[in-house]
């Protein structure tokens, strides 16, 4: 089952949920795809095989998306995401 999101709590990068879920590779929906990955795993410690189901893509996919992810939130080795979604 998919998380339900206010409407307003998505917009922080601009971003409405369909886009996460939705089953295209277009570069944003593959880089927010990404940041929900590392976010995820690295920092909530959602088992990768919970992604596996919630997003329909292999393990070895989400570890990608996991090394994507950081790549794309700490691109100086920091924290603090200021990605290009704003």
């Amino acid at each position: 089952m998919r998380p339900q999101y206010k409407k307003s709590g998505m917009n922080e990068l601009g971003v409405e949920p369909e886009e996460v879920w939705a089953k295209v590779k277009y570069r944003r929906t593959v880089e927010i795809r990404s940041l929900l990955c590392y976010w995820a795993v690295r920092k909530l410690g959602v088992p990768t095989s919970s992604l596996e189901r919630e997003l329909g893509i292999s393990i070895p996919a989400i570890s990608d998306s996991v090394s994507r992810g950081q790549r794309i939130a700490e691109p100086n080795g920091s924290c603090w995401y200021s990605g290009p979604f704003h």
